[in-house]
């Protein structure tokens, strides 16, 4: 949609709802915002009404900006590797390319014994 290198930039021109309003009940749209960066209102239907209602994680999706991830619903920054070092998704850490196929499993997930010898 957007390239890389450019921002998108919002401008509201309405004045905020009322805070009475129902619309400021939303997660999103309190003090206590429930995303550390980014919180969305989910797409619903009114059959699912009844159930985001009773549930509130349905009512928001939490976003993160590039270089970060989603960590229960908190942005963490991935972990910046060299090229001598190997990415672990699974805990975001790196290790150097020696520890790569070494049979020990370094990562959390053991992502640095993945496809080795050919698989």
């Amino acid at each position: 949609m957007f390239a890389n290198h450019t921002q998108l930039h919002l401008v509201a021109v309405h004045p905020p709802p009322d805070k009475k309003s129902h619309l400021m009940q939303h997660p999103c749209a309190g003090d206590d915002l429930p995303c550390s960066h980014v919180c969305t209102q989910t797409a619903h239907s009114p059959i699912l009404q009844k159930i985001n209602q009773e549930n509130e994680s349905h009512l928001y999706t939490c976003l993160c900006p590039p270089a970060f991830f989603l960590d229960n619903e908190r942005c963490t920054r991935m972990a910046e590797c060299t090229f001598q070092t190997f990415y672990c998704h699974s805990s975001n850490t790196c290790f150097h390319n020696s520890k790569r196929c070494d049979g020990v499993k370094d990562c959390r997930g053991g992502e640095d014994e993945d496809r080795c010898d050919g698989e």
